[in-house]
């Protein structure tokens, strides 16, 4: 699997760690889709607070895999469907701490992520994963 890692403001090696730390707890595959990196584009993307306000990028409850590119595959659809991007919790608002949102992930199901990288169950609310590409 190959990424691109280019956080802004980390260093290589600080890249290299998120992207191998997320390559294990997501199994190298899409948090939205599950799509595995060896079939699809997949690398690390910060959860977005908002583009003012990004919090501790070294923090894993704020990253996810996701498959790519900012117009095409999951990360095309965030920006396509802001709202859909919200309510998974693959984005979270600007007053909000990545680690209190869950999100629904492809793999793991709903979970909270932690700044370790841990995965925990969420109480479910639905599958929010409706109407999906």
């Amino acid at each position: 699997m190959t990424f691109s890692t280019r956080p802004d403001g980390a260093d290589q090696a600080a890249a290299a760690r998120i992207a191998a730390l997320l390559a294990d707890r997501d199994d190298g595959r899409c948090a939205a889709c599950g799509q595995n990196g060896d079939t699809a584009q997949v690398a690390p993307v910060h959860r977005r607070r908002s583009r003012l306000e990004q919090g501790d990028r070294s923090d894993l409850s704020g990253w996810l895999l996701l498959c790519g590119t900012d117009t095409t595959g999951c990360r095309g659809r965030i920006e396509d469907e802001p709202g859909w991007a919200r309510e998974t919790g693959l984005t979270v608002a600007a007053h909000r701490d990545p680690a209190d949102v869950p999100v629904w992930h492809a793999l793991h199901g709903l979970v909270w992520l932690d700044a370790e990288g841990g995965v925990y169950p969420a109480p479910g609310r639905g599958t929010g994963q409706e109407g999906g590409r």
